[in-house]
């Protein structure tokens, strides 16, 4: 069910809004994590879930919830997904992995 009288404007508006103060909350989380004892991997590992679930989760879910009463429904995560989408998925992450690789490689060659 959607809802009605809610502009595209104040949705975008909020997202930003959410968006910029979990990035803030996720920079807090990540400099406690850094200080907590835990090794660097595990530290990058746990950061890195922080920020994925802080700056694109939450800001996301807000929205949708904004614009219809089932934001789940609303964003495509409702019910069974089809497996080429899971391949697809794991097939871009390979990809971007490698580019990103190769971007640090001609970036370290300058220094």
């Amino acid at each position: 069910m959607e809802r009605k009288g809610i502009k595209l404007w104040s949705v975008l508006l909020v997202f930003i809004g959410t968006f910029l103060v979990m990035l803030f909350v996720t920079g807090m989380l990540q400099t406690w994590v850094a200080t907590s004892g835990l090794s660097a991997r595990a530290g990058i590992l746990v950061g890195s879930a922080i920020q994925g679930i802080m700056a694109f989760m939450i800001p996301s879910l807000v929205a949708a919830r904004m614009e219809s009463n089932r934001p789940f429904v609303r964003l495509g995560l409702a019910g069974k997904q089809e497996f080429r989408w899971y391949a697809g998925v794991v097939i871009l992450l390979l990809l971007s992995m490698s580019v990103m690789i190769h971007i640090l490689e001609f970036r370290d060659s300058f220094s």
